[in-house]
């Protein structure tokens, strides 16, 4: 009997969400959950109830919430969600101290692969916005090491190399950025990060007077990935790379690639 009234009332609390009725839908998950706490709907009205709060931008209470429902339903998938999720709104508005706070409390409750992964490059991302100082470097590369070590087959692993030689690069150790970039480059011939990352591995070389090779990885880049945003930048370090060592012909071939883009 209880089970089928909570779950009258869950039904109309969704619907109120859906409707952006946050405040009536708030009264209706918290009637199920402090009323029914038993029924497995008091899970499901808990995250709903934190899921309206973000939605009301209202973080402080919500990770209350989401607090409670830790606490009292550890295992719960709904209860990690639910950690995860406002881990990721904190990163969004730029609350640093409290997205890694929230994301180290997922991982002490055993969450998926993708989450745990998740879990860790937000902390590696989160300490990376805070700004590149010695300590916090150890904190990313802590965290972003778990990921490529543990979780290589998440989509995380990629991003995680390409922060790590970011941030290796920022503090000027372009051997070891070159490094991680092609670790990306070689591991994942599918991933999005690919061609950026062989247009800043050729960056590097540039920028540490190795031109020969800057040219071609970048030639290679433009042959692979005619279509990717960093093409045209691609012909135009070619262009310059050329135009420097007196190869005007390839200089003119690189920008008129542009012109006709």
């Amino acid at each position: 009997h209880h089970g089928k009234i909570s779950d009258v009332l869950l039904s109309m609390g969704k619907l109120y969400y859906k409707r952006k009725e946050y405040l009536n839908a708030q009264v209706i998950f918290q009637k199920i959950y402090k009323e029914y706490p038993t029924t497995y709907q008091a899970v499901e009205a808990m995250q709903m109830e934190s899921l309206c709060l973000l939605a009301q931008d209202k973080r402080k209470e919500a990770e209350v919430v989401i607090n409670r429902l830790l606490k009292k339903y550890p295992r719960h998938h709904l209860a990690r969600e639910s950690a995860f999720l406002l881990g990721e709104t904190w990163l969004k508005i730029g609350a640093y101290p409290q997205a890694k706070r929230t994301f180290k409390r997922l991982l002490d409750l055993n969450p998926s692969k993708e989450n745990a992964a998740a879990a860790y490059y937000g902390m590696g991302w989160a300490s990376y916005r805070q700004g590149v100082t010695k300590e916090l470097q150890n904190e990313i590369f802590e965290n972003l090491s778990e990921v490529v070590e543990k979780y290589p087959n998440t989509d995380y692993a990629p991003k995680s190399l390409f922060l790590i030689a970011e941030v290796f690069g920022e503090v000027g150790k372009f051997s070891k950025a070159v490094v991680k970039f092609q670790q990306l480059i070689d591991r994942y011939p599918e991933s999005d990060l690919r061609a950026e990352a062989m247009f800043k591995q050729a960056e590097i070389y540039q920028k540490t007077n190795q031109g020969q090779k800057a040219t071609n990885i970048l030639q290679a880049m433009t042959y692979e990935y005619p279509e990717s945003k960093f093409t045209a930048n691609a012909y135009f370090l070619i262009g310059k790379s050329a135009q420097k060592a007196g190869d005007y012909l390839t200089a003119i071939e690189a920008f008129i690639h542009i012109i006709n883009m």
